[in-house]
């Protein structure tokens, strides 16, 4: 996992264009590599300056691709409680690779944060 830079507009869009994969997240399918740009730009840029935990680009170490996304906000200070968000490439589903990113982040996650609970649900429309 890594931050997310503007050479990754393709990669991202890709896979944020796919309706399969907006169909579990806060957010619509991208439309145009401008949305996507503008999301790293005006984002994932400004979650990485707060040093926030989101959003990580998952990346396929053979091809070095953005196949997704993951990350964790805050939900509650006062409760001391975290969610984390994901978002993977319709092909790499059940593949066990978003398991593998989730415990990366669940781990610093907790050593670098503190929660007290970190949650995680299913967003279906």
């Amino acid at each position: 996992m890594r931050s997310l830079t503007l050479r990754d507009v393709e990669d991202v869009y890709a896979y944020a264009k796919d309706p399969q994969v907006s169909q579990y997240v806060t957010w619509q399918p991208h439309q145009t590599l401008e949305e996507t740009h503008d999301f790293i730009q005006n984002y994932a840029f400004k979650k990485y300056t707060e040093n926030e935990l989101e959003p990580y680009g998952i990346v396929l170490k053979e091809e070095n691709q953005i196949i997704g996304t993951i990350g964790c906000s805050w939900h509650s200070r006062k409760d001391n409680v975290m969610t984390m968000g994901y978002a993977l490439a319709h092909k790499y589903w059940g593949k066990g690779l978003m398991t593998e990113a989730a415990r990366v982040l669940l781990e610093y996650a907790f050593e670098s944060q503190g929660p007290y609970l970190i949650m995680a649900w299913c967003i279906s429309f």
